[in-house]
């Protein structure tokens, strides 16, 4: 009887768990490789790359800036520098700018200093870091805030509006 018991219990949590991670969309994994599909994909859209933190105060206010925007002129693309095991918090955060949390990113290795040097070699792990990225050019890397006005100039140069 005391085994039964334990094993509904054990089934009850699990499948909770697993009912928990399916209600709520969490930031896709961030590995080596990642950045090189960002930079590939949709080649002829512009983007704006943002490696952020859940403890990063001018992190916040570029998350702020960026969920007023419309986004159709460039496509945002965030990566939480946190570890995954902080994944929710991280979609909490997401929402709470109106993002959505599964259409973004968290980092996913344990070893941060390979996942920042496959990013960019030159990167030291200031944050918040952007990239802004246009058709047939190399991404332009800006650590800490980004300065509104060279965003906007960036922007008009790339989508010629």
């Amino acid at each position: 009887m005391r085994y039964r018991v334990r094993h509904y219990s054990l089934m009850a949590c699990l499948l909770g768990w697993v009912g928990l991670a399916l209600a709520a969309p969490a930031p896709r994994p961030f590995v080596a490789g990642t950045m090189g599909q960002l930079l590939t994909a949709e080649p002829d859209r512009a983007r704006v790359i943002v490696f952020w933190s859940l403890e990063c105060s001018y992190c916040q206010e570029e998350l702020q800036w960026l969920a007023g925007r419309d986004g159709s002129e460039a496509e945002v693309v965030l990566v939480a520098t946190d570890p995954v095991t902080s994944a929710e918090a991280v979609s909490t955060r997401l929402r709470k700018y109106g993002f959505e949390p599964a259409r973004h990113w968290i980092f996913a290795e344990a070893f941060v200093e390979r996942l920042r040097y496959d990013v960019d070699p030159g990167w030291g792990g200031e944050l918040p870091r952007t990239y802004l990225v246009a058709a047939g050019e190399e991404p332009i890397g800006v650590s800490g805030r980004l300065d509104r006005e060279r965003f906007d100039a960036w922007l008009q140069s790339v989508t010629g509006d």
